[in-house]
């Protein structure tokens, strides 16, 4: 294989099968907490939400782009969230579901991109890189 294409097929890979476990993950927790914005399961999510594009980490030596993959991963599992929401809604026009899950999935996916963001900014600042 071509040594500048496998970076950039692994990045995708990494990107796209990270964001459909993140989308399966967090979905299933919203669902759980009825998708509210209040109580301990939230914070539980917001937890969770911050933590899963840093598990990307442990890729970092094969040769990936981390940061774009990492993007990627946020976006894709972002994708999945509003189709989810637009397919569950839709049928019966649940307008305040819809509302719901729609808030809940722009949360923890702003708290997700905002936590890559900062522990990439901190890393580049403490290695000067």
């Amino acid at each position: 294989m071509n040594k500048y294409l496998r970076p950039v097929l692994m990045t995708l890979a990494c990107g796209i099968g990270g964001g459909i476990v993140m989308a399966l993950l967090l979905l299933y927790m919203m669902i759980t907490t009825v998708f509210t914005t209040g109580g301990l399961g939230f914070v539980l999510e917001l937890l969770v939400a911050a933590a899963l594009p840093l598990c990307l980490n442990v890729v970092r030596n094969e040769g990936i782009f981390l940061k774009t993959a990492q993007f990627l991963m946020v976006a894709v599992s972002f994708t999945i969230s509003m189709y989810y929401a637009g397919y569950v809604s839709a049928p019966a026009d649940f307008a305040n579901m819809n509302a719901a899950i729609i808030l809940v999935s722009a949360i923890l996916h702003a708290v997700s991109l905002a936590s890559f963001l900062i522990a990439a900014g901190i890393r580049k600042f403490i290695l000067k890189k």
